[in-house]
């Protein structure tokens, strides 16, 4: 099974190089098409009283998607921006931006600390009723186990007393809730009998939850919005769907991981946390369907739908 998808992924990005590459760099997509993101990603547009732009939010980020990745023919990046850049003109968003930067973890004396990279999720929108964040991937594949090993020590370990509680801000029940999930996902992997391949990075996860249970550390106001019930906190991890049926040890650590980080969620906050894996053509076509109901919405700056730029993806 491992295999079969790893020949299927290199496969799909073999076809795109092919399609979309550049004729003197296959690495690259072509200079027309490479503009014509210059321009749509510069396209300004008003959010939450102020104007916004794509292109400034991926400069300022910390994976400086611009200086590279973004114009690679297989770029997650890239497919992102088709998948959800299109939010920005619709009315029930009331806010969105790319590569937004979360709260991240203080230094062992509670400090700020400039080289302590803050955690950044591709996407985060805002509506009436929701505060959305989503990590999107599109062809990245590898070792559960080992990228979990990559997690640093400073999000669950201590040497002296009340390192960890000023690493999260002063917060001792948040600082217990992330020693205790890795301590779960620890074991369970651990349980495994070899390492089982997938989209899904346990390290990533945990930073990105971090950070959101940071943020709304930072954001009073919006843990008492979820407290009554008045909106939902929804995390969503998709990914490009590309194989069969979802089973096997990898989807049945997704499960744990997820609800185990859930009961994380209401043990610190007291909050249900609407936390899932999906495929990022469903959430798509979900969001679409609430916006037109006849899945028709143009693209972000562009005459094409919304389907049709993520099917160039697919369908090189």
């Amino acid at each position: 099974m491992t295999d079969e998808r790893f020949e299927t992924r290199r496969a799909l990005r073999e076809a795109l190089r092919n399609a979309l590459g550049d004729a003197e760099d296959r690495n690259r997509i072509g200079a027309a098409a490479q503009a014509d993101y210059v321009r749509r990603l510069k396209r300004r547009y008003r959010k939450n009283g102020a104007d916004k732009c794509f292109y400034d939010q991926f400069e300022a980020g910390q994976g400086h998607e611009l200086a590279g990745h973004f114009w690679a023919p297989a770029s997650s990046s890239r497919f992102a921006f088709e998948a959800f850049s299109w939010l920005a003109d619709q009315p029930f968003c009331e806010d969105i931006e790319f590569e937004y930067a979360l709260p991240k973890l203080r230094d062992g004396l509670g400090r700020e600390n400039d080289s302590i990279r803050p955690p950044t999720v591709d996407v985060f929108f805002r509506t009436a009723s929701e505060y959305v964040f989503i990590e999107s991937k599109f062809l990245e594949f590898g070792p559960v186990r080992e990228a979990f090993r990559a997690l640093p020590a400073s999000y669950f370990t201590e040497r002296r007393p009340g390192l960890l509680r000023a690493r999260y801000h002063g917060n001792g029940r948040v600082s217990d809730g992330f020693a205790c999930l890795v301590r779960h996902v620890r074991a369970y992997l651990v349980e495994m009998k070899a390492d089982v391949y997938d989209w899904f990075d346990p390290k990533q996860q945990i930073t990105h939850l971090a950070g959101i249970a940071l943020w709304l550390n930072e954001n009073p106001d919006v843990l008492a919005e979820l407290r009554a019930g008045r909106k939902r906190l929804r995390f969503f991890s998709v990914a490009y769907c590309i194989d069969g049926p979802d089973d096997g040890e990898a989807a049945a650590f997704r499960r744990f991981f997820l609800k185990t980080a859930q009961e994380a969620f209401w043990d610190m906050f007291e909050i249900g946390l609407d936390y899932e894996t999906r495929c990022t053509q469903d959430c798509v076509r979900e969001l679409l369907a609430a916006a037109d109901g006849k899945l028709k919405t143009k693209a972000f700056a562009s005459d094409d739908t919304v389907l049709r730029r993520l099917a160039r993806f697919a369908r090189p």
